[in-house]
């Protein structure tokens, strides 16, 4: 989906400042769904646990309709196509709510160990990072030169097939290793909790780490979902730089140091704490783009290539393995600090009660 702004419009042929403000309107719906479902999971607690059901319906939700959007948009007439993306991409937001929360509030359940939280973040960034790379490897080195083109529904349309294949096998082993921990003991205090959304709002109104926990992540969210975008990318290194080549060459060389910045940055905001660890990352990401920037436009961006390993080639790698590195890091960070206001959240209630 991180695509699907060049397949709405180099595919589907519809305008790109309308595809893009729609893109980021979709992202408004998300903040409006995620409470809702979230408290949907809340009051959730069947015979397949709490967590489970949504992360099967996500997969299926996502999977309906991005086969329907990759393989059925450019075939509805022209006057409908507009519409039908848009109903297509609020669905999918749904769906991709089903899942993103359970990441986040599936934690609390797997471990109440401050130091064990942040290893969660090293298998994921280190599972994200091949994953990312391999995907870029896969699209810019073997599906365009394989298509010709960007531009391609052929090309989509095998991406898609293969995304959906590897998100399945995915979805199936995180339902697997989260099935032990998912039942109503591990669920807080163990004890069933009505909750509404005026309760959410007494959570969010009187804590404060969590109000800057919500802005921290959304602002490098936000930063996150431009640094990935396959415009952005298409951009950087197809225009700016001049070779989209290079762009799968990178995210090969990106594997090894992104593993190696997640699982030291993982143990030391494990020793540390996680919070320090998160600031400290996302301090280092800004210094390392806006290095970027300020190289791009001071210098020449054509010289940067792999058989021209001058100042600027050399100036660029390191700049964007560190920043895509620490940027990664502090993504993943936040989601063990998720838990930790949990526990805050029930250990304080319970202890409110006892009083």
């Amino acid at each position: 989906m991180m695509n699907v702004a060049y397949f709405a419009t180099g595919v589907v042929g519809l305008g790109t400042v309308v595809v893009s403000t729609i893109i980021t309107g979709s992202r408004m719906f998300d903040g409006l769904t995620d409470p809702v479902i979230g408290l949907w999971i809340d009051k959730t607690d069947g015979k397949y646990g709490k967590f489970r059901p949504f992360m099967l319906a996500g997969y299926l939700t996502m999977t309906t309709v991005v086969l329907l959007m990759f393989f059925t948009n450019r075939l509805v007439p022209d006057a409908m196509r507009m519409p039908y993306f848009i109903l297509l991409y609020l669905i999918y937001i749904i769906g991709y709510t089903f899942q993103t929360a359970v990441t986040k509030s599936g934690q609390s359940v797997l471990t109440n160990d401050p130091e064990q939280r942040p290893m969660f973040s090293t298998f994921d960034i280190s599972m994200t990072a091949i994953f990312f790379a391999g995907a870029g490897i896969y699209l810019a080195n073997y599906l365009v030169p394989k298509y010709g083109s960007f531009n391609s529904a052929a090309l989509f349309a095998e991406f898609t097939l293969t995304i959906i294949a590897l998100s399945g096998v995915l979805t199936l082993l995180a339902i697997i290793g989260i099935w032990e921990k998912d039942c109503t003991e591990h669920f807080g205090t163990g004890k069933a909790v009505k909750i509404n959304l005026k309760d959410m709002w007494e959570i969010d109104k009187g804590n404060r780490p969590l109000q800057m926990l919500i802005i921290a992540a959304s602002t490098d969210k936000l930063g996150q979902t431009v640094a990935t975008n396959s415009i952005v990318m298409v951009m950087l290194f197809g225009i700016i730089i001049g070779d989209y080549g290079l762009f799968g060459v990178i995210s090969g060389i990106l594997l090894i140091p992104n593993i190696i910045i997640a699982i030291f940055g993982t143990r030391l905001a494990g020793k540390f704490g996680t919070k320090k660890g998160y600031i400290a990352s996302t301090w280092l990401s800004m210094i390392a783009y806006s290095g970027i920037f300020l190289l791009l436009v001071l210098g020449d961006p054509t010289q940067i290539s792999l058989s021209n390993m001058g100042f600027m080639t050399i100036a660029f790698l390191t700049l964007f393995i560190i920043g895509n590195g620490v940027r990664t890091l502090s993504g993943g960070l936040v989601i063990p600090m998720i838990p930790d206001v949990t526990d805050y959240e029930y250990t304080e209630r319970d202890d409110m009660l006892q009083v």
